[in-house]
């Protein structure tokens, strides 16, 4: 490298300029464009910029890494939307300060006491439901086996069978 600065002392017009067009093409591909690079942005909305971060473009690329004039970050750019807690903050200041503990604690306690209530509710038909279940399941077994303790005994005992007509219905 010394040799060539060495020479380019040396060198005529015609040599420079030549030189200086063949650099142009690399310098014009590296000019930073207008649009900003989104790796540099995401790397600032997750917070991983500074002084260690390295673009994965590499050092060729051609997008701005700075923000913009007026760039407002996508966390702080989504509105704020009322919560339920802001809206009974509001409904409680209409009433007056005594009134206001009252309907605290009325909230307070309907909440917890409906779903206490509500799981103790959603237990017992579930154990009821088990119940008639099982119940189910049993008078079928028996059932089933009553009607094999009878095929047997009608089919060993066809004889023993004695069928009255007033037993028949026509």
């Amino acid at each position: 490298m010394g040799d060539e600065w060495d020479t380019c002392q040396n060198w005529d017009e015609k040599t420079l300029k030549d030189i200086v067009e063949a650099n142009e093409k690399t310098y014009k591909s590296q000019i930073p464009s207008v649009k900003v690079c989104d790796y540099f942005l995401d790397a600032l909305e997750k917070g991983k910029y500074g002084w260690r971060w390295v673009c994965p473009n590499g050092m060729t690329c051609h997008y701005k890494h700075c923000l913009p004039q007026g760039y407002v970050f996508r966390k702080k750019e989504e509105p704020k939307q009322r919560q339920e807690g802001d809206l009974e903050e509001e409904q409680m200041n209409k009433f007056p300060s005594y009134r206001r503990e009252e309907l605290k604690l009325l909230k307070r306690f309907s909440k917890s006491g409906n779903r206490r209530g509500q799981r103790e509710k959603n237990q017992k038909l579930r154990n009821k439901n088990q119940k008639n279940r099982r119940k189910k399941v049993e008078n079928q077994k028996t059932i089933n086996f009553r009607v094999k303790i009878i095929r047997k005994q009608f089919i060993n005992d066809r004889k023993s069978f004695i069928f009255l007509r007033s037993q028949f219905i026509y």
